[in-house]
């Protein structure tokens, strides 16, 4: 079902305090199902909404908004936990700008992450039903038997 949403199997012990930073992420972010239940919740409340996106040409600034809304829940959970943690946005912005540089374990995980915050990324996996959480075929919950992109 194409690639699973960050975690931490396979990955070893941080070596590094950039690797703890993102170990620590990675281990909050699974700690927290309600992070994923969010994300789908709002693939499901928005995704109809990009069943029309253009393949080339402008975009209508509604998906934009959109887009933002969903960048905004997202900064919002990981501003949590940097609070919980006393950590600042620098220090994991640069925990992740050294895992990459580092071609370390853990920036694999993270590369998927941003994978979803990429906004034509994004709008093609809304326009597709391809789930933001795990990259399969979304399932979309909905109480109308007749909505036809609910897959039974």
């Amino acid at each position: 079902p194409g690639e699973a949403f960050p975690t931490m199997e396979g990955l070893g012990a941080a070596q590094t305090p950039h690797e703890q930073l993102a170990q620590e992420f990675l281990g909050y972010l699974q700690a927290n199902p309600d992070i994923m239940a969010g994300v789908r919740s709002f693939q499901n409340q928005y995704r109809t909404e990009f069943f029309d996106l253009p393949i080339s040409g402008e975009h209508k600034l509604r998906y934009t908004e959109i887009y933002t809304e969903f960048i905004n829940m997202l900064d919002a959970r990981v501003n949590i936990f940097l609070a919980t943690q006393g950590r600042t946005e620098q220090e994991f912005y640069d925990a992740l700008v050294v895992c990459q540089a580092t071609a370390s374990p853990f920036w694999t995980p993270f590369q998927v992450l941003l994978d979803r915050t990429d906004y034509q990324k994004f709008a093609e996996r809304l326009a597709h039903d391809v789930c933001l959480c795990c990259g399969g075929r979304f399932q979309p919950e909905s109480g109308d038997p007749n909505d036809p992109h609910v897959l039974v």
